[in-house]
């Protein structure tokens, strides 16, 4: 029966060859359209999911009041991450991090430029960085340096990286204490070496000049990782005045009205737009527009 039926078919497909040729590029072609949407699609859902403690990392954002507008926004004050760090037992760890920039690394006569962050030790542990050689905690040295593999191959090829010395922007020698694994394109947090987060106060003079107690100079990120038995909610609103508590009567910065809370990772990507102190969505109606169309492209197909 069934041979009998793909003979017919055959017979047919060279029968009306013209007709057939239309009918199968159609469907090959509609069916490619689709599978590419659906790896897009899968990309972007997957975003970040290979860091371990997905479900617990929230990155710290601030409502604020601009000319009665109510915006939202990751720059923080400097001194915020020792405050949620010592205040607040919830967090299970917390990393400051500036929003990353290019530098010159210098190792013997090789120097490449590459992007990296100031970073807090706790990021380690908290984005469960793979760490393929060196310390399991290796941002605790104040001169030390995290590198990638990638990194680690252009700047040392074969030889062994760790403990050598490489200079930052020809002026400050940081010692090389661990390679990790270069983090996927679909990550939020993308870098090629990390730099601790202390060590911005030992090589710029203006940053505890003028930074490390001001609570108005909004210009750095937060993460935190909650503990097993802190919720969400909660720790919203615990966390909601630790920055206008700073700002004194006088301070004309408390018309501003900030207001801190927690963001979850789960919603970085695709749920980062907000609109008078509301979550609005974001990337995720390209996203459905996306796979609506890829539905339309399958029936027609």
């Amino acid at each position: 029966m069934i041979k009998n039926y793909l003979r017919v078919a055959c017979r047919n497909l060279l029968k009306h060859k013209g007709y057939s040729f239309i009918n199968i590029l159609g469907l090959a072609t509609g069916m490619a359209v689709v599978m590419l949407i659906g790896l897009w699609i899968h990309d972007e859902l997957s975003a970040n999911k290979h860091h371990k403690n997905y479900a617990s990392i929230y990155q710290v954002m601030m409502h604020q009041t601009f000319d009665g507008h109510r915006g939202s926004q990751t720059a923080l004050p400097y001194p915020i991450g020792e405050e949620l760090k010592s205040k607040f037992p919830d967090f299970k760890a917390v990393a400051m991090c500036d929003w990353g920039s290019e530098h010159s690394l210098v190792y013997n006569e090789k120097k490449i430029s590459k992007n990296g962050h100031f970073i807090g030790e706790d990021a380690i542990s908290m984005f469960s960085f793979n760490i393929l050689a060196g310390d399991k905690n290796p941002l605790r040295e104040p001169y030390s340096i995290v590198l990638t593999d990638e990194t680690a191959k252009i700047l040392f090829g074969t030889e062994n990286p760790i403990g050598r010395l490489v200079k930052l922007d020809n002026a400050t020698n940081l010692k090389v204490t661990a390679v990790v694994q270069k983090q996927p394109r679909n990550s939020s947090l993308s870098f090629d070496y990390l730099i601790p987060w202390s060590l911005q106060e030992a090589i710029y003079s203006y940053i505890k000049q003028y930074h490390k107690t001001n609570w108005g100079n909004n210009s750095w990120q937060a993460f935190v990782q909650l503990n097993t038995k802190a919720s969400y909610e909660s720790v919203n609103a615990k966390v909601k005045n630790v920055v206008i508590a700073h700002f004194t009567d006088e301070n004309t910065h408390k018309s501003i009205k900030p207001e801190v809370f927690i963001h979850p990772m789960a919603k970085w990507r695709l749920y980062s737009d907000f609109e008078n102190g509301k979550n609005t969505g974001g990337f995720i109606r390209y996203v459905r527009m996306f796979g609506l169309l890829g539905i339309i492209v399958l029936i027609i197909a």
